[in-house]
């Protein structure tokens, strides 16, 4: 019987698994840090003499220094990068497992594309809509002790 494990840490991202066979055969984690961290290390990268949370969160001047690294950062493909290794790992025919129909594995591949994940408004949409292609609407926030 496959298997479906299904997280989300609403404040920190989400995820699945797909098991079938004993063998994982799709995952994917979307993490809402993501952006921050790369952000934090583009500005590292660029500024290594500079505390990088006093220039992003402390400096007076930092909500502007905030906006143009972020600017800075989106005209290079690192993000796009990381958001692209993440989805390599789904495999969307495994939601045929659970029934899933084309319309609605071509539903879901257009949902974790790199570019929609990449442009979205609220990151938290992407969950909440994944959630209703697959209609597990009822799953909730899950405290990270309870998993185990």
């Amino acid at each position: 019987m496959p298997v479906l494990y299904f997280y989300n840490f609403e404040d920190h991202g989400w995820g699945f698994s797909v098991l079938s066979m004993g063998e994982e055969i799709s995952q994917f984690h979307y993490s809402y840090e993501m952006e921050e961290i790369a952000l934090q290390i583009f500005l590292q990268e660029r500024f290594p003499e500079e505390d990088v949370i006093e220039l992003l969160y402390i400096n007076p001047d930092s909500d502007d220094i905030r906006q143009k690294a972020l600017t800075e950062l989106n005209k290079t493909s690192e993000l796009k990068n990381q958001i692209g290794k993440q989805l390599e790992h789904i495999n969307f025919n495994a939601f045929s497992l659970f029934h899933l129909d084309e319309l609605g594995i071509l539903n879901l591949k257009s949902l974790l594309d790199a570019e929609s994940v990449m442009n979205l408004d609220n990151a938290h949409i992407i969950v909440e809509r994944f959630k209703a292609l697959l209609n597990i609407e009822e799953m909730e926030w899950i405290r990270a002790d309870r998993i185990e």
